[in-house]
């Protein structure tokens, strides 16, 4: 993510590799990483100029929003007497996106020690007890100054802020594609089996296959079945 939002800023993946003390190639391969994980080009590379898509143009804004409220938070620590940083966040997250980018924290905030929790139950209070995505926490155990966090941003008596919010849709296996009875276009799910995720909850602004049924402008498929 910081490799694509360097490179949109410069234009230039020679100026991002100078900015994070890396090589271009580096940029290069893990903006083509993104890519592929999105599946879809965020940058045209011309032969002597780089131009931004406009898919990376549209996803640029809330990468910034998302850096900006870290560093603020970031920044808002530096008062703190201990100058230590505890931060929890989904397994999944800090693995993919925080501790890669632990390293340049630590060269450019020296002053602050910085502790991971990659626990996704906890999120720090002082002691209260909250319920967060239908589960309850002891906040003071958690012990974490900073929570990323999946869910509804409802948490009375924490100062929330959103980084981004999620696009809902449907996977399926490629093979179903060419099966003998084809997943081809959205009216073909009522011959077939639909997964729920009841991870998930009912809590509003989060869909189910209700909803995506009903944008997709399918009537012929009960959402309840699966």
């Amino acid at each position: 993510m910081r490799a694509f939002e360097s490179a949109a800023r410069h234009l230039s993946f020679k100026k991002a590799a100078e900015e994070m003390h890396v090589t271009p190639a580096a940029v290069s391969q893990q903006i083509k990483a993104l890519e592929t994980y999105l599946g879809v080009s965020l940058f045209r590379r011309l032969t002597r100029a780089l131009e931004i898509t406009p898919q990376g143009r549209a996803m640029l804004p809330k990468i910034r929003e998302g850096f900006d409220c870290f560093a603020a938070a970031i920044d808002s620590t530096r008062s703190e007497a201990d100058g230590v940083l505890t931060v929890t966040a989904p397994p999944s997250f800090a693995t993919r996106w925080l501790v890669p980018r632990l390293p340049r924290f630590s060269l450019v905030h020296p002053e602050v020690e910085l502790r991971l929790s990659s626990r996704g139950d906890s999120v720090d209070r002082r002691g209260e007890t909250l319920l967060l995505d239908n589960e309850r926490f002891d906040l003071r155990e958690a012990g974490s100054l900073l929570a990323i966090r999946y869910g509804t941003g409802n948490y009375p008596g924490l100062q929330v802020e959103q980084i981004f919010a999620p696009d809902w849709v449907p996977v399926c296996s490629p093979r179903l594609l060419s099966a003998e009875r084809p997943l081809a276009i959205p009216q073909d799910l009522a011959r077939h089996v639909l997964i729920h995720d009841e991870t998930i909850g009912d809590e509003e602004g989060q869909p189910g296959w209700h909803e995506w049924l009903s944008c997709a402008g399918v009537s012929n498929v009960d959402a309840e079945r699966g």
